[in-house]
């Protein structure tokens, strides 16, 4: 997921984290592509995105950045592509059992780690096991009860109940393939230059400056990828970065700010990039906390609120009010609506809560530096809370401060955008449960999860939309995560650039990428 915070869009983002089929700007809520010419070989791509890495470990990546810099990395089995389809990567082929419990997978023989060792059965149980581990991404996982290695080049699965999302949640970045035992070096050691089967290889990463990645010289596809290097300058800055790449220090840019879309749009020489709708912007509130506990307290709040007004301050137009934490291309309850604001009710709903709990409703909203949407939202959620009895402050924090603060339920409310990687929503329900509602501390996330496996081996389409429909609707009822709008991921490219495309989840791949000739 990747954010004003975006992190898992479906579900992610996906995450991932999916993505709302919505026109945006005149623009088709399909994934869009820079102009595109004839690519020379060679030369070095610099791109800025909107956060720092935390880490290289795909089981603790969670930022859409380092997700991205990990796809030029690692690969996993499948791959969900530019043109949003899951198909086989890693794999030359595979067979399913009728009752989808048992996967074998044939892997390629000509594909190579970029220390030049062959790609190993031994490798791919290492990596799906560490997947399965993952303290956020592992319950994507849990249907698997082994893995197993079948001569030179066989893998086999097996899972406890029917898995017909195995080839979506093996093509996610958790599962992406690394060498046996992180290649003889620690986990920590490995999340600082991690090493994988794809174009590219991490040469160098010097923290809060710059990462370095360089062409894999034993890449299974032969004549790429056409850059010879590409440089990423994590900014938090909306600004700085459109500034760079005006004065052509940068050729592609992420997340710029909303309130120059237009003017960025008419600027020669450059092209925006959109992916479909899949931002989904929320409001946490932190359960722990005993004004939060109350359900009261958490439905003041989201009465408090005005979606419209927050969405429009935010997006300019860019984006729409929401409601469910399923954006709407992926299964959507579309009889869940964007609740009125009742201002009344909610000053109300607040003097109980704050009378049962005995806790002050003086809080704090942690929002991303540099994020001019993040700010422009929280200013109006600002105005409205105060206006129902809330002291509220806000409190900028850096990318990587903001996320592990969440992660450790260290927060009040927290505004938050969320992203899935997939259309299906088994990684965005399954983000639920995980992370104990999203890091709210929902007291019924396990209650949910148990929806969430039943709806991951559910066959019938229709039994499985009903039973998402059900999971967004506890959600929903809950309050803990306030979902305020979608809107789209939308990235900056130098018409310099050849081949730049990014799929509807903003993903992309960058192995085909080159200067215009």
């Amino acid at each position: 997921m990747s954010s004003s915070k975006s992190v898992l869009r479906s579900a992610l983002a996906a995450t991932g984290l999916v993505a709302a089929a919505l026109l945006v700007a005149g623009c088709g809520a399909t994934a869009e592509t820079a102009p595109t010419g004839p690519a020379q070989k060679g030369g070095t791509l610099n791109l800025a995105p909107e956060a720092e890495v935390l880490s290289f470990v795909p089981g603790r990546a969670i930022q859409r950045p380092e997700i991205n810099i990990l796809a030029q990395v690692l690969q996993g089995l499948f791959v969900f592509d530019s043109e949003d389809r899951i198909r086989p990567l890693l794999v030359s082929s595979y067979k399913k059992s009728p009752d989808l419990t048992e996967w074998t997978f044939h892997l390629r023989p000509d594909v190579k780690f970029s220390d030049g060792k062959p790609l190993t059965p031994a490798d791919v149980v290492f990596s799906i096991e560490a997947a399965e581990k993952s303290v956020t991404w592992g319950t994507l996982y849990e249907q698997i009860t082994s893995v197993t290695a079948k001569g030179p080049s066989t893998v086999v699965i097996k899972t406890d109940s029917p898995a017909p999302t195995l080839p979506a949640v093996l093509a996610l970045f958790p599962a992406g393939i690394m060498p046996k035992d992180f290649g003889g070096k620690t986990e920590a050691q490995f999340g600082q230059q991690p090493m994988g089967t794809g174009p590219f290889q991490v040469t160098s990463w010097k923290h809060g400056s710059s990462i370095t990645l360089e062409r894999n010289p034993y890449y299974w596809k032969k004549g790429l990828p056409l850059l010879e290097k590409v440089v990423y300058f994590p900014s938090p800055n909306d600004n700085s970065r459109v500034s760079q790449l005006k004065a052509e220090q940068l050729e592609i840019i992420s997340k710029p700010p909303v309130a120059l879309l237009n003017q960025l749009e008419v600027t020669p020489g450059l092209s925006l990039v959109f992916a479909e709708d899949n931002e989904m912007g929320t409001l946490l509130l932190n359960a722990r906390k005993p004004l939060f506990k109350d359900p009261r307290g958490r439905e003041a709040v989201n009465l408090a609120l005005n979606r419209d007004e927050i969405t429009q301050a935010a997006f300019k137009g860019y984006g729409r009010p929401g409601a469910s934490f399923f954006p709407p291309t992926m299964l959507y309850a579309k009889h869940i609506k964007p609740p009125v604001q009742d201002a009344a009710k909610a000053k109300a709903l607040l003097a109980e809560a704050v009378a049962a709990s005995g806790e002050s409703p003086d809080i704090e909203l942690t929002i991303e530096v540099g994020e001019e949407n993040a700010n422009a939202a929280a200013q109006v959620i600002q105005q409205e809370l105060q206006a129902v009895g809330f002291t509220v402050t806000i409190k900028p924090l850096e990318a990587g401060t903001l996320y592990e603060q969440d992660e450790a339920g260290e927060f009040d409310t927290s505004l938050t955008n969320f992203y899935s990687l997939l259309h299906d929503p088994v990684e965005q329900a399954g983000f639920y449960p995980s992370t104990d509602g999203f890091w709210t501390g929902a007291a019924d996330s396990k209650e949910i999860g148990a929806l969430v496996a039943k709806a991951a081996q559910e066959v019938d389409p229709r039994e499985r939309e009903r039973l998402y429909h059900e999971i967004q609707q506890l959600v929903f009822e809950r309050n803990d995560l306030i979902v305020l709008f979608y809107a789209p991921a939308t990235s900056v490219a130098s018409t310099k650039v050849s081949g730049f495309k990014v799929n509807s989840v903003d993903l992309y791949n960058l192995e085909e990428v080159g200067f215009a000739k």
